[in-house]
């Protein structure tokens, strides 16, 4: 009662079919105050309502099994949430869906998370390229794996973060932004001058010492 953790979704074992089965079970309450869902992945629905606008939350990788309490979105702004987690725990406790889950030795779906709240501009911006956003460094350092982390360092640097050296060395504009749980750097390639492309002919250059020149 004084200490709930937020499972990583991935464990469910969610398909779309069970996903959209949970869906048709949950949807009505939301849409009984306002807020309409709709499928997007497994573990992943699209919310809209009013209630979003201007609400502050915590994404989904922040709390990640760690304790939700400091991370709910202030109960003053969002009362209707705290009565919806309080109402979605009761009406899954016992449901058809999580008692068939159990049988099968499925770990049972009994809350939510909200993330990524706001307002989308209008009109909405041009789509940007897809970015190429690896994981593997991410879901070590989740679960504590810091033998899989360092081996997740390591194949960066022979895969990914060699080919963008490789992009910058021969003149095309690159981008690379190292994230942490609190901030972010990031690195933009600039073009090299007639010296240094001469340079780098003769002396191997290194990651860190591309990144003094970003």
């Amino acid at each position: 009662t004084d200490h709930i953790t937020l499972r990583d979704p991935q464990t469910l074992g969610l398909d779309e079919a069970a996903s959209r089965a949970l869906l048709a079970i949950v949807a009505p309450w939301f849409a009984e105050d306002g807020i309409t869902l709709v499928y997007d992945q497994p573990t992943r629905w699209l919310a809209r309502g009013a209630l979003f606008a201007g609400l502050a939350t915590a994404s989904l990788e922040r709390v990640l099994l760690r304790d939700v309490r400091a991370w709910m979105p202030d109960k003053s702004q969002a009362r209707t949430l705290h009565r919806l987690h309080s109402e979605m725990q009761m009406l899954l406790y016992t449901h058809a869906f999580n008692d068939e889950r159990a049988t099968r030795g499925l770990p049972v779906a009994n809350s939510f998370w909200v993330h990524g709240t706001g307002a989308l501009p209008a009109p909405a911006p041009a789509p940007a390229p897809t970015p190429l956003i690896p994981t593997t460094l991410h879901d070590a350092a989740l679960h504590e794996d810091w033998r899989a982390w360092a081996a997740a360092w390591a194949a960066l640097d022979v895969g990914p973060v060699a080919q963008l050296l490789r992009q910058a060395e021969a003149g095309t504009p690159v981008q690379l932004t190292l994230c942490g749980e609190r901030n972010a750097v990031g690195f933009h390639s600039a073009p090299r001058g007639l010296v240094q492309r001469i340079q780098g002919l003769f002396r191997p250059q290194l990651f860190i010492d591309l990144g003094t020149k970003l």
